[in-house]
């Protein structure tokens, strides 16, 4: 092991592994408090729950009206206070009255998971309400924002916006945070691109560009076909959706796998309930949850027809093997579930028998106490307890599935302190964590709530806890806790190296971050030779980091020992020279090779014998294989031969003009030879070679008689020297039409001399680099040196102006559709003869049509071209010069706009591609300014385009805004013509003339409009065919019928059947509901009469009690004499009696008790005795009279 301190961190390693330091992250946690923020559940019809208490607690104050099959959803903070709910449509705040700003106006229909509420990352006060919409609807995909700052913190809604992606998306949507747990994923389902959708969600803003994953062709325009419910298990690994489908036999489950990081969606497969369960009736999908540890998934089958719904359980750990996950399905209890969700005390509820028909039972809720467990052990529990508010249906709340969780954790690598934290309540009375490593001994379990964990290595942990509360129940989940791998660098053990030997150092340990202590960064690999400490820093994308470490030292080199060295000369010409008696020290054992002047080897022992005239060096390699060269050693022989001195000149620009000349004397020989390949070949040349490449040489000199003598600086090097480098060009220029330029070349050389050309080498100037009266042009020069190495160039003398062209693009700002028209305009255009002119703008958003509009003196000339999929356009003409005024407009660019944005129109000044040129050709320097074409908002807003009410009704046509610039105006033209300006019309009392086409128009502050139109229908309503006769006279019992074509029937006998049996005297009423809904009631009297009526009675079949003096009063009149008794009784339409007299003269005045009756239809009863008749017989006469005010 080696240890190093650097700074204030001590650096260990063993040889099996690096002692890890690792960066302790403290991560945003957002929801890291109890995970009260689903404590308050609003949903259906005014049904609300409070869990704050630790079991749910009915709360009566929840404003939802039925909102047919729109699901809802509800925020709450950590301490489990009421923020806001909404359902998509309209917005609640915690004192459950309409927040501001949050209805979303008419023609927006929630679907199934309609309204999602999420905190806004990176804000405590800040929230969205993410919507999606019904199948069958036309709206596109948008959200609310919340900010709980406003009206002393009961909130109001900011901002609304769309996500014009989700234009298809409608009635799932769910969400799943990311790692830091403060950035989340809003999911949901596209229909008619058959799409799963993942809307990355930040501080920044939602992402309108989403991730696009293949999803199954569900498109149906029967709209129950697409309606259900999409969840993700509680490990973030498997996205579910739920289709109830318009029969039990097309209910449908589809199993994808969810990459949390990426928002990836991959659909594995799918299946049906009636498929797994041959034995059970058809049942639809309704709804589904996971187990807090997503070990089971739950699923309801609703057996519509039978009004209850079983609940089957299936084990997640076969979900991805389509054959073993059906035959994990076991029924596990109903009647209740229709709808199910895991709640904050970890049961999950299970609401309504039939969703789709609401039943007496549907407020009874069942409860899985114990999702965790497998079978009959999760323990269903049906008809627990009894909502007694509000009625359930098939709509419900939809959470997050993060706010659900058991508990929490924070922590990231390998070796890093994860501390967990409980989210369980009410207060536990004891509590046994096992972190699932065993590695860790006696740290692998913690009875201390907030508990601390060390993991021993990366990888994937089951971490579980066993939960005992004060009423004795036990709660035992668990959550899979993904520990990320530290690296692992190893530079390997502490190395010595031999002198001058280069060492690798591979810390390669996966794609991540590398630092050294060389200072190096972001390589995997250094070479190092030097002695000393060295340190690799690496850290990987979830920053865990790690150090490793090693040192370098160099072994003992050998050296020579020389106190007994003898070197023997050799003869001349001959090889007898002898090289003995040198001694090493070092490390043996040893291994020797002898090297000459160039590096042959010669031989490998110690000592060297018949040697011929030369330099020898020796190898020595040493037990730790390092080589150490010793030498040299020169042999002579008995001559007098003496290379004196030896002088190289370089090859020039590869020019093999390279040349060697050696000096040498004799005093005995008569001639000289000359080698300058070490002997190979000699030359009787005086010592002078020429033409020489670069290279190594080995001199060598021998007289006549072969004496001879080695140079003792072999080899000799030769170098090629490149030729002349230009350093600086220094260009004054002309003045326009003048030749008073110039320009100065600047070249470096190996040689004294350099010859300057700028005619291409007609004419040359020696060392002088300046060349001046010139006029502007393109000059191509040449630079030679002494050598004849040259370099060749063109410089371009330019003219000086003294004035710069400006070049402007102008600015527009259009509504989306409309074209937008640019100007160019140009100043300082003196003397131009011609133009080019390339714009670029954003194709996305614009495309160019052409020009319009252009200056009298340029349109002959001028021409376009279109590259509409690159983004420009391009302008040229040419012709006799022109000076126009500053400010002249060339020509108007004209764009088509597409969608809301913009673009810069930007003038591509490069090179070539945009230049105004002068009379002589020279190109004149322009001053570009770009310009934009804003393009405003879409005015865009839905209405729906038929609106239907009853007569007599109440209607309100509104629009609901999704976009616009600033504030808008409305203009409503109703169906007789007549405009009203005010942003909702409301229809009272509404009658048939008042339906028709209402249009509306919207202009926005950019006067940017929009358009649409909605049919209202005023719909009658039903009357009863019987009641065309306010009094029924009947001898035998007969059918009182309402008529066909109604939807339903309620006499007020109880009867829900089209026609009754009608026995006896009385007064029958009938409510009928029409097809579109509309409600009509009306009632006869039946009489029963069987003899004559011997009396003759005359009334009004209607009176005016207006004090007129005209019809005030009721009365019977009668010609039959003797009248004894008489009785008089008025009714209502409900049987009450209203009036009574017994005199004949006694009328009733149409008042009761005092006050004025209502206009309407009412009863007589009447009767008399007369002496001309039997005492006992008692004539009684029933009509109706109508009292008009």
């Amino acid at each position: 092991m080696t240890n190093e301190v650097y700074g204030m961190m001590k650096i260990e390693r063993s040889t099996r592994l690096p002692l890890i330091f690792l960066l302790l992250l403290i991560g945003s946690a957002s929801f890291s408090q109890p995970n009260k923020r689903t404590n308050f559940w609003f949903f259906s019809t005014h049904i609300g729950l409070d869990f704050n208490s630790g079991a749910p607690v009915e709360n009566p104050y929840c404003p939802i009206p039925n909102t047919g099959w729109g699901g809802t959803s509800v925020m709450s903070d950590t301490n489990g206070n009421l923020l806001f709910y909404s359902n998509g449509h309209k917005v609640w705040n915690k004192e459950h009255q309409l927040m501001a700003n949050g209805d979303g106006g008419t023609g927006f229909f929630p679907g199934f998971q309609g309204a999602l509420c999420m905190p806004m990352p990176g804000s405590d006060s800040l929230f969205y309400i993410f919507t999606a919409r019904q199948f069958t609807a036309d709206n596109p995909m948008f959200y609310y924002v919340v900010d709980l700052t406003k009206n002393e913190g009961i909130g109001e809604v900011v901002d609304k916006d769309t996500l014009v992606a989700g234009w298809d998306a409608a009635e799932q949507l769910t969400a799943s945070y990311v790692k830091n747990k403060e950035d989340f994923w809003l999911i949901t389902r596209k229909f008619r691109e058959n799409k799963f959708a993942a809307f990355k969600v930040t501080s920044q803003g939602v992402n309108p560009v989403p991730v696009l994953s293949d999803a199954p062709n569900r498109y149906s325009n029967n709209g129950s076909y697409n309606t259900g419910y999409m969840k993700i298990s509680y490990n973030k690994k498997y996205l579910v959706n739920c289709f109830r489908s318009g029969s039990s036999f097309d209910s449908e489950v589809e199993i994808c796998k969810f990459n949390n990081e990426t928002g990836a969606i991959d659909f594995l497969y799918s299946f049906k309930l009636k498929d797994i369960m041959p034995g059970v009736p058809p049942a639809k999908s309704t709804n589904l949850e996971f187990s807090p540890c997503s070990k089971y998934m739950y699923l309801a089958g609703e057996l519509g027809y039978d009004t209850l719904t079983h609940i089957y359980q299936f084990d997640v750990q076969y979900i991805e093997d389509q054959l073993l996950f059906r035959q994990t399905a076991l029924k596990i209890g109903e009647p209740q579930g229709s709808n199910l969700q895991l709640a904050p005390d970890g049961k999950i509820y299970c609401f309504t028998q039939c969703s789709w028909n609401p039943t007496p039972y549907n407020n009874y809720v069942g409860i899985i106490h114990n999702p965790e467990k497998p079978g009959d052990e999760c323990n269903y529990e049906g008809n627990a307890f009894l909502l007694n508010n509000g009625v359930a249906n098939l709509s419900f709340v939809n959470f997050a599935p993060d706010f659900l969780f058991r508990f929490d954790f924070d922590g990231i690598c390998e070796g890093n302190v994860f501390t967990f934290d409980p989210w369980f309540f009410p207060q536990p009375v004891s509590i046994q964590w096992n972190f699932g490593d065993p590695a860790s001994g006696a740290n692998n379990t913690s009875t201390i709530p907030h508990a601390t964990h060390v993991f021993t290595d990366g990888g994937s942990f089951e971490v579980s806890v066993h939960v005992v509360y004060t009423n004795g129940r036990i709660e035992e989940t668990s959550r899979r806790v993904e520990v990320v791998y530290a690296p692992e660098p190893d530079l390997g053990p502490d190395t010595t190296l031999c002198n001058g030997q280069d060492l690798l150092l591979d810390a390669d340990c996966g794609p991540h971050s590398y630092t050294w202590s060389t200072g190096q960064i972001g390589v995997r690999q250094i070479t190092v030779s030097d002695t000393g400490w060295y340190w690799v820093k690496v850290i990987n994308g979830a920053w865990c980091f790690a150090y490793d470490s090693i040192y370098i030292a160099n072994y003992t080199a050998a050296i020579a020992d020389t106190t007994n060295l003898i070197i023997s000369p050799t003869t001349c010409g001959g090889s007898t020279g002898a090289i003995r008696g040198l001694s090493i020290i070092g490390n043996p054992p040893y291994s020797f090779q002898w090297v000459d002047d160039i590096g042959n080897p010669v031989a490998s022992t110690l000592n060297l014998y018949q040697l011929s005239v030369g330099n020898y060096s020796l190898q020595v390699t040493d037990d730790n294989n390092c080589t150490s060269q010793l030498g040299p050693y020169p042999v002579i022989d008995a001559g007098d031969v003496l290379v004196n001195g030896v002088s190289a000149l370089p090859e020039h620009c590869g020019r093999s003009d390279g040349t060697i000349h050696v000096i040498a004397t004799s005093g005995l020989g008569d001639m000289l030879y000359y080698s300058i390949d070490n002997g190979n070949n000699y030359f009787l040349n005086n010592g002078v070679f020429t033409g020489l490449s670069s290279g190594a040489y080995a001199v060598r000199v021998h007289d006549s008689t072969f004496c001879e003598d080695a140079y003792a600086n072999n080899p000799i090097l030769i170098e090629n020297i490149r030729g002349p480098e230009i350093t600086d060009i220094q260009i004054t220029p002309a003045t326009i039409g003048q030749n008073d330029g110039s320009f100065i070349i600047t070249a470096l050389s190996a040689g004294d001399t350099l010859y300057y050309s700028k005619d291409n080498g007609a004419s040359f100037q020696i060392n002088d680099g300046l060349f001046a009266n010139l006029v502007a042009g393109y000059y191509t020069c040449l630079v030679v040196d002494g050598y004849g190495c040259d370099t060749s160039f063109i410089v371009e003398l330019t003219e000086n102006f003294t004035y710069r062209l400006n070049a402007v693009a102008g600015d527009d700002h259009v509504c989306p559709g409309y074209s937008a028209y640019v100007p160019l305009t140009v100043s300082n255009f003196n003397d131009v003869a011609g133009f080019k002119a390339t714009l670029f703008y954003n194709k996305d958003y614009l495309t160019c049509t052409g020009y319009a509009n252009a200056h009298p003196l340029l349109a002959d000339s001028l021409s376009a071209m279109l590259f509409p999929a690159d983004g420009k356009v391009e302008l040229e003409w040419a012709s006799v010069s022109l000076f126009l005024p500053d400010n002249s407009i060339i020509a108007e660019l004209v764009f088509q706009t597409t969608t809301s944005g913009g673009s810069q129109i930007e003038w591509d000044g490069s090179a070539g591609a945009s230049m105004f040129l002068n009379s002589t050709g020279i190109s004149i320097p322009v001053d570009y300014t770009i310009g934009e074409v804003k393009i405003y908002k879409e005015v865009y807003f839905t209405l729906a385009p038929l609106a239907g009410v009853c007569q007599g009704e109440t209607m309100m046509l509104q629009p609901m805004m999704w976009s616009s610039n600033g504030t808008v105006t409305y203009l409503w033209i109703n169906p007789n013509g007549d405009s009203i300006k005010a942003e909702s019309i409301v229809i009272d009392n509404a009658q048939t003339n008042q339906g028709g086409i209402y249009s509306l128009t919207v202009t926005d502050a950019a006067v940017c409009k929009a358009d649409a139109a909605v049919e209202v229908i005023i719909y009658p309503n039903p009357v009863p065919e019987f009641s065309l006769q306010d009094t029924i006279f009947t001898v035998e019992p007969i059918d009182l019928d309402a008529g066909a074509g109604f939807l339903h029937y309620l006499w007020n006998t109880g009867d829900t059947t089209q026609s009754i049996l009608i026995e006896e005297n009385g007064w029958y009423a009938a409510l009928v509901e029409s097809m579109v809904g509309c409600l009509g009631k009306d009632s006869s009297y039946v009489m029963f009469s069987s003899t004559p009526e011997p009396m003759k009675f005359y009334f009004p079949n209607a009176f005016t009690p207006n004090g007129d003096g005209l019809n005030d009063v009721f009365m019977v009149v009668t010609d039959t004499p003797d009248v004894e008794l008489f009785s008089m009784e008025i009714y209502d339409r409900w049987g009450a009696m209203i009036f009574q007299s017994h005199k004949l003269s006694n009328g009733w005045d149409g008042t009761c008790k005092g006050r004025h009756c209502p206009a309407g239809t009412y009863v007589f009863k009447i009767a008399c005795n007369n002496s001309m008749l039997s005492p006992s017989t008692i004539e009684t006469k029933i009509g109706t009279v109508m009292l008009v005010r």
